[in-house]
């Protein structure tokens, strides 16, 4: 039986509220009511200590599924690249919507790129050659994939930690705490005008940077309902919303970081792309880099055409694969973290 209202768990922060309120409109327009339920979770409380510290970005996850499990919420709206790769036996994917903007944007306060070199780059794409003749920044990010990125690609720049939802980041750059951040540029997509409600716009100088060097976090640009792991009626309500090409190549970007054994904190991108040739055969396009906070990183790519038995795992395999023979097992050593025992047999 559906419930008169599906009850929706959230985060607070205004792009976690924008998520819940884009996935309850497209309920809402099907005849479905919904009411959101906020949380406050242990990710957003705790800001002085790295994610990598307290537990992961999976913090941002436990207390929603604890909404459901207690009754207050039916369903949860993540971004799926804050979910860890295992679930909970609990819960399960019930839809993952079609992916928005899969690359990172770099957000600079325009004094600092008008001594960097990027004062007229605002809007234009920047390459690693681009990052690297730029003048001394000093990023605020918290991520150990973006600020290996930097290391490997702009030596001149510095990282700081920062923590906080897309407000109070933006807060912090502009009040000068730092020179630039880095943003999912789905945040900005999904976010339009409102996120320059409080901070200028004209401030800022904003230059997305391309994926095919600054390879996005698994999953990034995909929004996931989660739901209770019981029952198949929820998954009937939810079905309009599920984009298959979208749930193809985060599963091979997901996969790929499970065999890894690591977790949305590990300094690890990967990208999948489905491309349509001219003849109308399908390929999957993906791609993974594994790094360390010295630049030293090992890099996968692959096309392979996309068939009824090629399953995402299996794609993960191979990128694995690769990535072993680049010098991954040496990297995860490094970075004092375990080798899997896939990874041993290459």
């Amino acid at each position: 039986m559906i419930p008169p209202k599906l009850k929706i768990a959230t985060r607070g922060s205004a792009l976690a509220i924008w998520q819940a309120e884009f996935v309850a409109g497209k309920l809402n327009a099907s005849g479905i009511k919904t009411a959101l339920h906020v949380v406050k979770t242990t990710g957003d409380l705790v800001q002085d200590r790295f994610l990598s510290e307290i537990g992961g970005k999976g913090l941002f996850v436990k207390e929603l599924e604890e909404a459901m499990l207690a009754g207050y919420a039916d369903i949860a709206i993540h971004s799926l690249k804050d979910m860890p790769v295992n679930l909970p036996p609990a819960f399960r994917l019930g839809a993952i919507l079609k992916r928005h903007a899969a690359h990172d944007i770099l957000i600079v306060r325009k004094k600092s790129a008008e001594s960097a070199g990027l004062a007229n780059r605002d809007g234009e794409w920047l390459t690693s050659e681009d990052l690297s003749a730029a003048g001394p920044l000093t990023i605020g990010t918290s991520s150990l994939r973006r600020a290996s990125l930097f290391s490997r690609y702009a030596a001149k720049f510095k990282n700081m930690p920062v923590r906080g939802n897309v407000d109070t980041r933006l807060h912090k750059l502009h009040e000068g705490q730092f020179d630039a951040i880095v943003l999912a540029a789905a945040s900005l997509e999904r976010l339009g005008e409102k996120l320059w409600e409080h901070v200028p716009r004209g401030s800022f100088v904003v230059c997305p940077l391309p994926t095919e060097e600054f390879v996005p976090c698994a999953g990034q640009g995909a929004l996931a309902i989660e739901v209770p792991n019981t029952g198949d009626l929820l998954g009937e309500i939810l079905a309009p919303l599920h984009c298959l090409d979208t749930e193809f190549c985060v599963n091979v970007e997901r996969s790929v970081l499970r065999l890894l054994g690591g977790d949305c904190t590990m300094p690890f991108g990967a990208l999948c792309e489905i491309e349509t040739d001219l003849n109308g055969i399908r390929f999957a396009s993906a791609t993974a880099t594994l790094l360390n906070n010295d630049g030293q990183h090992a890099s996968a790519k692959l096309r392979v055409e996309i068939t009824p038995e090629k399953k995402p795992e299996a794609i993960g395999a191979k990128l694995l694969a690769s990535l072993s023979e680049q010098g991954a097992a040496e990297i995860l050593t490094a970075l004092q973290l375990p080798v899997p025992d896939a990874m041993r047999l290459h």
